[in-house]
């Protein structure tokens, strides 16, 4: 898992892209699939793994949005 890892990021700084044949293919992450390696033996790409999660969050205001708590 370790190596898997690590050779993901030397071809991300080496290419810009971190796959390679030790991880399964691996889209770019976008906010339509917002997919994410699971390094693991073996590793995973999963999509929006944390969908209930985010959602929740999705209801509270952030200072993040220029949206401010208690007014």
């Amino acid at each position: 898992m370790t190596e898997a890892m690590c050779e993901s990021w030397l071809a991300f700084a080496r290419t810009g892209n971190p796959n390679h044949d030790a991880v399964p293919a691996w889209r770019p992450y976008d906010l339509g699939t917002r997919t994410v390696m699971h390094f693991d033996v073996p590793s995973v790409a999963v999509d929006d793994p944390h969908a209930d999660s985010r959602m929740l969050i999705d209801h509270y205001p952030t200072q993040q949005l220029g949206r401010f708590l208690g007014g």
